[in-house]
């Protein structure tokens, strides 16, 4: 019999001690977001799933929202923060939904409601974040609102105090149309410029116990500013598969992931999942289990057709009862000294998009325009003058409302890219 050495002896004793403390933390599955009364939003598989929408609207007078309905049930409101200013209404609106409640759904459509006041709906931009192993019996607390008039800056009246493997969730509602950014830790999911108003959503996973505040900043003093933040909180149930790590590392032309688990018990497999935003994530690749109890494991996967730019990886973890669970999201950029940002006029866009090109002498360029999920929409070659900045027209009108990665590539192979967002 082959007897095991001290070193791997205690390195199992390691992995076994760390991996039965290890459990699930509060992971974000995917999020959609919609910019009229009425859209559509698919919700993906999870375990202890919980719903979190915030809806941000601008009246012209008296009047808020009232209510969001998501596949035919009426989502639970967490209450809405709303402030007056110049005679406009502008309001944060908090509504969610938990595990038990997908089974009852009927569709995809969600629908906003609003009181029947006196000011008419100016603008309304709705965002849906799906999260995943949240505490099904009080899924958030600490609800923080707060409103300032002709600011750059808000944040709560109070800290919300965490736990662990908590998330912390915050947003505002900018009645100026302003980049916004939020404090250190925190993280912009999304920032929508809609016709009238502008928002914001941020959020923060805890990995250590304490108080959190997060401010935003405008680029510009908004002459309202309302604000909502709150707290999720973990539903502290183990998992099935304790991921110990996952790597993403540029190899050539490819990425090379590479992940470990521990203590694996009722394992289906994996499949891993790539997205070029962080939120919208396709399937590239499945790996099986071969075993029924595995103690420790490394897995890898090549990724051979990543995204030009930055690339944001994750990995699913089936169970035999048909859960999922995820790795932590990691990113890496698939670029080097020869990929350059692609200015592109206006972003967002509704039909046509616009980009200089500048050339020192004679060249052809390819220009192509891909979906989240790598699929090919649109190419065009261009041929432009020595010398020259070449203002180039590219045609969207067939693209349907979302967000598309748009790239250019010479004859030295020198790459633009950047997202646009088709209105």
């Amino acid at each position: 019999m082959r007897k095991l050495s001290i070193f791997k002896i205690l390195t199992l004793f390691i992995i076994l001690l760390v991996s039965n403390n290890l459990k699930a933390q509060v992971s974000l599955i995917n999020s959609g977001t919609g910019t009229s009364t009425t859209f559509n939003y698919s919700v993906a598989s999870g375990t202890n799933r919980f719903l979190y929408a915030i809806v941000t609207a601008e009246f012209s007078a008296a009047n808020n929202v009232s209510s969001l309905v998501y596949g035919g049930k009426t989502m639970i409101a967490s209450g809405v923060t709303s402030v007056t200013q110049g005679g406009n209404v502008n309001d944060v609106a908090i509504y969610y939904l938990r595990e038990s409640d997908f089974a009852t759904l009927s569709g995809t459509t969600a629908t906003i409601g609003y009181t029947n006041g006196t000011g008419s709906l100016k603008s309304v931009g709705t965002s849906f974040f799906l999260f995943q192993h949240v505490d099904q019996i009080s899924p958030i607390d600490q609800i923080k609102g707060n409103t300032k008039v002709n600011n750059t800056f808000i944040s709560s009246n109070s800290n919300i105090n965490t736990s662990i493997n908590d998330v912390a969730i915050a947003a505002v509602n900018s009645s100026d149309l302003s980049t916004i950014s939020v404090s250190s830790g925190f993280n912009i999911i999304n920032n929508v410029t809609l016709s009238q108003h502008s928002y914001a959503t941020a959020i923060k996973f805890i990995t250590s116990i304490g108080p959190e505040n997060p401010v935003f900043t405008m680029a510009v003093s908004s002459p309202s500013l309302a604000y909502s933040a709150l707290r999720i909180r973990w539903d502290n149930v183990p998992l099935s598969v304790d991921f110990l790590n996952i790597m993403a590392q540029k190899r050539d032309k490819n990425i090379y992931l590479k992940w470990s688990t521990a203590n694996e018990i009722n394992n289906a497999g994996f499949s891993i999942e790539r997205s070029a935003d962080g939120k919208n994530f396709i399937k590239i690749g499945e790996e099986k289990n071969s075993a029924k109890n595995v103690v420790y494991k490394n897995y890898s996967f090549l990724d051979t057709r990543p995204f030009v730019g930055t690339n944001y990886y994750r990995i699913a973890q089936h169970d035999f009862d048909g859960k999922i669970n995820y790795s932590k999201l990691v990113s890496i950029s698939n670029g080097n000294e020869l990929v350059k940002n692609l200015i592109l006029f206006p972003n967002p866009a509704l039909d046509l998009v616009y980009f200089n090109y500048n050339s020192d002498a004679e060249d052809k360029i390819n220009v192509t325009v891909f979906d989240l999920t790598g699929k090919l929409l649109i190419q065009k070659h261009y041929i432009v003058s020595a010398k020259s900045t070449t203002e180039i027209e590219l045609n969207l009108e067939s693209l349907t409302r979302g967000m598309y990665l748009i790239s250019t590539e010479n004859e030295q192979g020198i790459k633009t890219s950047n997202r646009i967002v088709k209105r």
